[in-house]
């Protein structure tokens, strides 16, 4: 039985570890083989402005990149360890809000007084309301069971391996900061450590050394081409307000469609439901304050994530989950249920 717990905790943090140990090995040739070389570099210089020169680029890139990777691993921790939210939990804060024993300070971008009370519900196409058969609860807009963490995910986006963790409301800013940064770093080492790759590939004067530098730069210059599709790739689904399960269902709308779905694709996938134009998008992922838009901080952002604001119907499927008959048609369908198993 413990071989089994080790084995499935091995299974559930290889990417992660994998993912941490490029980004530290990476880190360490950067700092090895580029910042102290400069600093070696400066105090052999020949002239006080020679010496100058160097140590302005050690500096700047020290500053540089000390700031991406630093970034970057407050980013990924964070997206790892926070939980992405589930009604459950939205539920449990309006509760602990509503007692007085706090002061609701989180700023809301919605500016439709109305819609802070109120939930949105996904509906089937008869019109029902979708109901969790796992959580026995009401599902709202964008939220979808998460077999991973057993429970229900508010804007669920999807289950990342290299975090072990779900992207949902809570840290898929966290998520986006982690691609930023990462990318960010990527980058920053492919650039500095250039004139130092082309010493490398042409003169080989320590083997060891420069077949270590050069692997590096090389697999910097490849893992950052997938980086930097999938960074772009979310910053054009965030733009259009939609998450990766979203856009899934869009592609996949064509094949249901042809295999007799009812679904008008030219109209229903022609954008997102919840698409608040390109600023309220950002401000949905990133947060009200553009100052707070690159720090990995939660600081002013809004905790109800299941509240949209529908820009094809804006008061449909709305819901008010105080009103006696959805706490009672609740109650019987978790009774129903437990019945039938």
């Amino acid at each position: 039985m413990g071989e089994g717990l080790l084995s499935d905790c091995c299974s559930r943090y290889l990417c992660v570890g994998i993912l941490t140990g490029i980004f530290t090995a990476l880190y360490l040739v950067f700092v090895i083989f580029q910042l102290v070389a400069l600093a070696r570099d400066a105090r052999n210089a020949d002239t006080k402005d020679e010496e100058n020169n160097i140590l302005r680029t050690l500096y700047f890139q020290a500053i540089v990149e000390n700031v991406f990777f630093g970034m970057f691993i407050v980013s990924y921790v964070l997206a790892c360890n926070t939980n992405p939210v589930s009604p459950h939990d939205t539920m449990k804060i309006r509760e602990d809000l509503s007692r007085g024993s706090s002061v609701h300070k989180l700023k809301n971008i919605w500016n439709s007084p109305e819609l802070y009370e109120k939930n949105t519900f996904e509906r089937k196409r008869d019109g029902h309301y979708r109901m969790c058969s796992n959580c026995n609860i009401y599902k709202p807009d964008r939220t979808h069971h998460d077999r991973k963490s057993g429970h229900c995910v508010l804007k669920m986006d999807h289950f990342c391996p290299w975090l072990n963790n779900t992207v949902g409301f809570n840290n898929a800013k966290y998520f986006f900061l982690t691609l930023f940064y990462g990318d960010c770093a990527l980058l920053g080492f492919i650039v500095f450590m250039f004139p130092k790759f082309m010493g490398c590939f042409t003169e080989l004067d320590n083997f060891k050394r420069d077949f270590l530098v050069l692997f590096a730069w090389f697999f910097a210059a490849l893992f950052s081409v997938p980086l930097t599709w999938f960074f772009f790739f979310h910053c054009r689904l965030a733009a259009n307000g939609y998450t990766t399960i979203e856009h899934c269902e869009k592609k996949r709308a064509p094949k249901d469609q042809m295999m007799g779905s009812k679904v008008n694709v030219s109209e229903h996938y022609k954008t997102s439901p919840y698409d608040c134009g390109l600023l309220g998008n950002i401000q949905e992922m990133l947060g009200p304050n553009p100052l707070l838009w690159i720090i990995p901080t939660y600081c002013g952002m809004r905790f109800d994530g299941d509240i949209y604001f529908n820009a094809e119907e804006p008061l449909k499927s709305f819901c008010d989950l105080t009103h006696p008959f959805v706490a009672k048609k609740t109650k019987k369908l978790a009774i129903d249920e437990k019945m039938k198993r």
